[in-house]
């Protein structure tokens, strides 16, 4: 009678015993939850039996509490319990007994074998967009997916807003990060929900790494084409100059011509004497002028001369060209001879 009794409270404990059945990889993760025996009460202590018997139990409410292999987080809001099992094994195959304070819910699940997505480090770089690609196949496409960052001891999906944006197909899931930073760096799960949305599972780990972004090679390229920018317009500018001065030379030197005529006298009884005549001619731009031979004209006064002497070099529309010459005292009656040659 009294076993009778016993065995009669035990099962009235027990107010609920669920079934669920999740996918799951060597190493992964499942989550699921734990509703209140009687949803109006408030419970005190909560804790958490594993089918190894591992178990875990916390007085906090609305925070994670974690021991490495269980965690749980006490919702007083939605009046449930939130548990994960990390790096899954097949010992954690079974039912998980979940107590609220005197009272008690079970959970048998059940893991069937899922493909896992093979562990990946991914970086990025800051103020970059980068994606991050999540593939399922066979049944598994059929599931909600989603991807979620590790906060705490729990794993926050991530919601298309923002910065974010993801893009489903049926086989794969892709989130875009736009205006990457420092604060992206950490690990990413891809997940499947199940169809009753109490449960989901992790099937693969990804560590992202966020990188500063580096400057060097733009200004790098900067200096470079600046530098090179100068080198070009200098080069220019003396090819410019060197080519105006050679300009101006040609003109000056095709505007004058300076010819110097030594004038030998004759000999005569009161000794020799030696002039030295310079004469500024201005050519003509006209080469068809020089086809008649210049002309020279001298003009001096009779008996010794000592003044200026003007000579005319050059044919048409010459102008005159001017020479002092000092010549001293002679007493030869004959004036010194001009050979036109004298001016070629």
């Amino acid at each position: 009678m009294m076993k009778s009794f016993l065995l009669l409270i035990i099962l009235s404990l027990i107010t609920g015993c669920e079934a669920r059945e999740e996918d799951r990889c060597q190493g992964g993760w499942v989550e699921f939850t734990c509703k209140y025996p009687k949803e109006k009460e408030k419970y005190q202590t909560i804790k958490v039996v594993s089918p190894s018997k591992v178990s875990i139990e916390s007085s906090r409410q609305n925070e994670w509490v974690d021991d490495g292999k269980l965690s749980l987080y006490h919702n007083t809001s939605d009046r449930s319990v939130r548990v994960v099992v990390k790096s899954l094994t097949r010992s954690d195959l079974g039912k998980y007994r979940c107590k609220f304070d005197q009272r008690q819910t079970e959970t048998n699940l059940k893991l069937k074998h899922a493909r896992c997505q093979t562990p990946r480090t991914e970086s990025a770089t800051e103020k970059t967009t980068h994606t991050i690609t999540c593939d399922f196949s066979g049944k598994l496409k059929k599931r909600e997916k989603f991807l979620c960052k590790e906060e705490g001891s729990g794993c926050v999906e991530i919601q298309s807003t923002g910065r974010f944006t993801l893009t489903t197909s049926r086989r794969r899931l892709d989130v875009s990060v736009s205006s990457v930073s420092s604060q992206d760096a950490g690990v990413y799960w891809c997940g499947l929900r199940s169809e009753d949305k109490n449960s989901r599972t992790g099937l693969g780990r990804i560590q992202l790494q966020v990188q500063k972004a580096t400057w060097l090679p733009g200004v790098i390229f900067g200096v470079v084409s600046a530098a090179v920018s100068v080198l070009v317009f200098v080069l220019i500018y003396r090819r410019y100059k060197g080519s105006k001065t050679t300009i101006n030379e040609d003109a000056q030197s095709e505007d004058h011509g300076y010819a110097e005529i030594e004038e030998c006298p004759q000999k005569s009884h009161s000794g020799t004497g030696e002039k030295t005549l310079y004469v500024t001619a201005n050519f003509p731009t006209n080469p068809s002028a020089f086809t008649h031979p210049p002309d020279v004209q001298s003009q001096r006064g009779s008996g010794d001369v000592s003044g200026d002497t003007s000579y005319n070099v050059g044919g048409h529309d010459q102008r005159p060209a001017s020479s002092t010459v000092n010549q001293p005292s002679s007493s030869s009656e004959n004036p010194p001879s001009f050979s036109n040659d004298s001016l070629h």
